[in-house]
């Protein structure tokens, strides 16, 4: 699997190795939806044996892959919070797995997610999900202080040793890119 790793790229959109990293989390937690800030992603993987040095460097700062609960609601703020300053490159975007939704950025912060999708059905602001992100994000690091007060209901120890359950427990195919979409009006400008 080879997973290439461009800073200004993982900051404002959607990418195989945010993708490939939210995956192993939600996998190894047993979660509806992970969803990870981009800033805490910083390196890519290369075809071959994977080694312990190269997860390191993929998430070098020793974050905690906890899992929650919330409600819809929290997690559409969550979401929110992911694209209010898009399309400027900041660490605060979400990597997404499980979950899928669809932004304007042409309206304001707080308003621009459109549509939400868990497991394919339409996200129910008051249904309980289970979540997985780190204890940076569940702290309410970069914004994500919606999140402060959820209960802590799993740890499974830090990125990159979950990272290396995740592989080897299952052998990952190529990620597909359509989790975060932008309106085809605000596409169409770009």
């Amino acid at each position: 699997m080879d997973l290439p790793f461009n800073i200004g790229l993982i900051r404002t959109k959607e990418t195989e190795v945010g993708n490939f990293v939210a995956d192993a989390m939600r996998f190894v937690s047993a979660a509806d939806v992970a969803i990870v800030n981009a800033g805490s992603i910083r390196g890519s993987l290369s075809k071959g044996k994977v080694t312990r040095g190269e997860l390191l460097n993929m998430c070098p700062f020793g974050n905690i892959v906890e899992r929650t609960e919330s409600d819809g609601a929290t997690l559409r703020k969550a979401l929110e919070n992911s694209v209010a300053h898009y399309p400027q490159p900041v660490g605060s975007l979400a990597q997404v797995s499980g979950l899928e939704f669809t932004f304007d950025p042409a309206l304001p912060p707080g308003k621009r997610v459109l549509e939400v999708k868990v497991g394919g059905k339409p996200l129910d602001d008051k249904r309980i999900y289970i979540l997985t992100a780190t204890d940076f994000m569940l702290a309410g690091g970069d914004g994500y202080t919606m999140l402060k007060s959820l209960p802590i209901t799993g740890v499974f120890g830090t990125m990159d040793e979950v990272l290396a359950k995740y592989l080897s427990q299952k052998t990952p195919e190529k990620t597909e890119l359509n989790r975060i979409k932008m309106t085809e009006a605000t596409a169409s400008r770009r």
